[in-house]
């Protein structure tokens, strides 16, 4: 992977910039690395959870669950209180929008679990995970076979947590390849600036 981004970077740049962008790139890897537990341990996003439904109406049961997964995990937790269990089953961008703003949250999770036709004490988990900031919807699902409440707690719960370490992950790779174009952006800036120098010193 590594070599790839390399070739496709080196495709695109100069060659005096190439050696350069490879240390980069190497740097960004290793903070990849290690960076990604460090989000998972410590995050800063505030956190706004709507509940789980099941049909019509949200589960107290399977939410408080998941609460207290999401506050062992020292998650940012903003307060879901006085808001309409209608708006807690929103699954749309506008309205979760709306919910985020509203809360001053920056994540907005929910989740559902329904029946599957045709499959006896098998249940479908499905998480929803919303970045307020970018707008974009982050989905992650599971099957409870021979499910019971036991059995249901424990995917709930990591489900969740596979899916905030999705979302972190990619939050994470992007920091980085935003960082490193800033880099390459500042070096052609300065290789221009110096350039240029070069050419009024002649000119004279």
């Amino acid at each position: 992977m590594r070599t790839s981004v390399r070739s496709a970077v080196r495709s695109l740049l100069p060659g005096r910039l190439v050696g350069r962008v490879g240390v980069l790139l190497l740097i960004v890897g290793a903070l990849c690395a290690s960076g990604a537990g460090t989000a998972a341990a410590a995050p800063s996003e505030p956190l706004l959870f709507l509940g789980i439904a099941r049909g019509q109406s949200v589960d107290k049961l399977a939410t408080q669950v998941v609460t207290d997964h999401l506050t062992d995990r020292q998650e940012n937790l903003v307060s879901a209180a006085a808001i309409a269990e209608t708006d807690r089953r929103c699954r749309r961008a506008q309205c979760l929008g709306t919910l985020a703003m509203g809360r001053k949250a920056e994540l907005v999770l929910s989740g559902d679990v329904s029946e599957i036709t045709g499959a006896k004490n098998t249940l479908r988990v499905q998480m929803h995970l919303f970045d307020a900031r970018r707008r974009e919807l982050l989905d992650q699902e599971s099957l409870c076979a021979d499910c019971d409440d036991t059995k249901l707690g424990i995917l709930l719960t990591s489900t969740t947590s596979e899916l905030l370490l999705r979302y972190r992950k990619a939050a994470s790779a992007s920091a980085q390849v935003n960082s490193l174009l800033d880099a390459l952006e500042k070096e052609k800036d300065r290789k221009s600036t110096r350039l240029n120098s070069s050419h009024l010193g002649i000119s004279r």
